[in-house]
């Protein structure tokens, strides 16, 4: 009996043995298997491959609380109240940030947070863009023009309301271009209102996949070149003004990696940088991060340990010096960020 004892406690001490040694094993096996299925996010191609063990920080999963240092590389320096119940969009130009909500624009000094001026808005507004010449503002269904030197709006264009939802809007010099929600196009018009043209993903009739009621976003950036968000698909697309998608550009992809667009339609929002990287925000979870013009991430701005779940517009803007502007409507405010480093631009 004792000799059947030991023999049992020399097997049971073997078998234990065996499973310390074979576990870890098997879990790296497992970790590399599941890695293996997920390519790049940040690679337009997907063609990424590595045999490296250790992963790059963009390849990381999502964590709030343990995105790497080399990538928190800002820092929220004011929060401004807009003074709206329901602001809807914000834009920096002329030194001044333009904030639409409301029945209004309000233009404030973004160093003070001080109001300078106040202007009426037809209907209520849901964007706005300022360049050198005109201030430009939608309602869910028609498109205002105001001169900076003037103190009115002016309606140039209004939609059928049963079809339309106006939620974005851009413009050079010479053309608006207003993004459409509930057709998933985005509309050319000249300064009169005309409409001069639709800009689809591609050729023929596909739209942008977005709800009917949700946001996406046309900015124009650099070399005149409209940069669209598509958040049904994950991407943000760039196309020239006459509509022609430069698919080499395109980039984005959703999944669980920090470089990867979370939820189900996202990014909802984006707007460039000096530099010509392009600022993302996200919703559910709530996420404003940085990449450069092919999609490599490059910073993460603020996540869901920062911003608060209830939020349902981050819109962003941007400015001459780099410094990042997100509406926060849970808060009402204007959150600011600047680059830790504020002797390099972003």
């Amino acid at each position: 009996m004792i000799d059947s004892d030991k023999q049992q406690a020399v097997r049971l001490a073997t078998a234990v043995k065996t499973v310390i040694i074979v576990l870890p094993i098997a879990a790296m096996v497992i970790l590399t298997l599941m890695s293996s299925l997920f390519d790049n996010p940040s690679d337009p191609a997907a063609s990424y491959s590595t045999s490296s063990a250790v992963a790059k920080p963009q390849n990381r999963p999502f964590v709030a609380q343990i995105i790497p240092k080399s990538l928190l590389t800002y820092n929220q320096i004011r929060n401004l109240p807009t003074g709206f119940n329901r602001p809807m969009d914000v834009a920096w130009a002329t030194e001044k940030l333009y904030i639409a909500g409301d029945d209004s624009v309000i233009v404030m000094d973004p160093d003070t947070g001080q109001a300078i001026q106040k202007l009426k808005v037809p209907q209520h507004p849901t964007s706005i863009c300022v360049n050198d010449i005109f201030v430009a503002v939608t309602s869910r269904t028609a498109v205002f023009v105001m001169r900076l030197n003037e103190t009115e709006f002016k309606k140039i264009a209004e939609f059928p309301s049963a079809t339309n939802n106006l939620v974005d809007i851009t413009a050079n010099l010479e053309e608006i271009f207003a993004a459409d929600s509930y057709s998933g196009t985005v509309y050319k018009l000249n300064l009169d209102g005309a409409i001069k043209g639709i800009i689809h993903p591609k050729g023929g009739n596909r739209k942008f996949n977005v709800t009917r009621t949700g946001d996406f976003d046309v900015i124009l950036g650099a070399r005149g070149m409209l940069w669209i968000s598509d958040p049904g698909r994950g991407l943000v697309m760039a196309f020239n003004t006459s509509g022609v998608n430069s698919q080499s550009l395109n980039w984005g992809k959703y999944g669980n990696r920090l470089a990867n667009f979370s939820g189900t339609y996202n990014p909802i929002h984006i707007a460039m940088l000096p530099n010509t990287n392009i600022v993302t925000a996200e919703l559910d979870p709530p996420r404003i991060k940085v990449y450069s013009d092919t999609g490599m991430l490059q910073a993460v701005v603020a996540s869901e340990k920062e911003l608060s779940k209830y939020i349902r517009r981050l819109n962003l803007t941007t400015d001459a010096m780099g410094h990042i502007y997100s509406l926060d409507d849970s808060s009402k405010t204007i959150r600011i960020f600047e680059k830790i480093d504020s002797t390099v631009l972003p």
